[in-house]
């Protein structure tokens, strides 16, 4: 990183792109670690779950599972801009989300 930048995070890179496929982003889920596990395991609002692959506890991945939606990669992402067709998620591992 050079000096004077601050870093970039997951959602800023991927946010914009989700949205502009016309997918939504939810916003209103809660930061603390906890009450997100609850609110995306008892919201059932989400149909795809996109995070940083190796980055997310298991428990937040399970608790999405939970909730309906299908946890998966920014490869997953960039599968779907290439193909313009939703990758099927049972096609590849590597666009299935994964814990520490």
């Amino acid at each position: 990183m050079l000096p004077g930048n601050t870093p970039v995070d997951f959602r800023q890179i991927w946010g914009p792109m989700i949205v502009n496929l016309g997918g939504e982003l939810v916003d209103n889920y809660p930061s603390e670690h906890e009450k997100a596990i609850e609110f995306f395991k008892t919201k059932n609002t989400t149909d795809y779950f996109v995070a940083d692959d190796g980055a997310t506890p298991q428990d937040l991945i399970n608790a999405v599972i939970e909730g309906g939606a299908i946890a998966v990669t920014s490869e997953w992402v960039i599968q779907t801009v290439i193909t313009g067709l939703l990758a099927t998620t049972s096609g590849d591992e590597s666009y299935m989300l994964h814990s520490k």
